[in-house]
C-alpha cells in the first residue's frame, strides 16, 4: 500500500480521511461449515487500518477479497487435484 493510497482511505469510525495507517496482522479463518468434511483453516496476512483520529482497528474489503482469493484458489486446486 502506498502514501498515495492511504490518503484515499476513510476511517469505518470518524470518517476522517488521510488519518489511516495499515498494518498487516496474520489472521486465521475456515473455509467451510464446522461439519464440512472438507473444511479448511487458513493462516493469511491481511492489512488491518488504524486510525490516527480515533484509534478505531478495522479491516476492510482489500482483507476480505484476499481471504476469498485464498480460499477459491485452494477449493479450485483441490477439486482439480481429486480429478486427476
Amino acid at each position: 500500500m502506498t502514501e498515495v493510497d492511504e490518503v484515499l482511505i476513510k476511517c469505518a469510525g470518524c470518517g476522517e480521511k488521510g488519518k489511516v495507517e495499515t498494518h498487516w496482522s496474520p489472521e486465521l479463518f475456515q473455509y467451510g461449515t464446522d461439519d464440512d468434511p472438507n473444511k479448511q483453516l487458513f493462516c493469511i496476512s491481511i492489512p488491518v487500518r488504524v486510525c490516527r483520529s480515533c484509534n478505531l482497528q478495522f479491516t476492510d474489503e482489500v482483507a476480505e477479497k484476499l481471504k476469498d482469493g485464498l480460499a477459491k484458489t485452494w477449493a479450485k486446486d483441490t477439486k482439480r487435484n481429486k480429478s486427476a
